[in-house]
């Protein structure tokens, strides 16, 4: 099978890919501690909905930060950039805010009324019967 390398005129095998390896390990653990992190977030997020009915900025934006540091980290292990996310690259920039538009749900069906036993149900409107 014929892999195509990643780095221009690199071949498998090269010291590039091995080296990247001890990087792409530490990343792996930062990243199960960053999803730890944000669980707890979104967990945090909910009981300070459920108190006081609000959500906390404070929270939503580290939850932001978090989730665009993940974006970078979850770039490099697979390959889509060869940028080493921080510390050893730069310090992700603030994400741009996003517009998030909640619709409530569509309000419950009418229960339909049964007929009394023997009797036939007047027709509705509109209906050709």
């Amino acid at each position: 099978m014929d892999e195509t390398p990643s780095q221009p005129g690199a071949t498998p095998g090269h010291s590039w890919t091995v080296w990247r390896i001890a990087p792409m390990i530490l990343f792996a653990v930062i990243l199960y501690f960053l999803l730890m992190a944000l669980f707890l977030g979104a967990f945090l997020q909910y009981v300070t909905l459920m108190a006081t009915g609000e959500t906390n900025e404070q929270i939503a934006r580290m939850v932001r930060h978090a989730r665009h540091y993940m974006d970078q980290v979850l770039d490099y292990l697979v390959f889509r950039t060869d940028l080493m996310p921080f510390p050893f690259g730069d310090f992700p920039e603030e994400p741009q805010e996003a517009t998030v538009i909640v619709t409530p749900p569509p309000p419950a069906p009418k229960p339909r009324r049964r007929p009394a036993a023997g009797k036939t149900p007047p027709p509705e409107a509109g209906s050709d019967i």
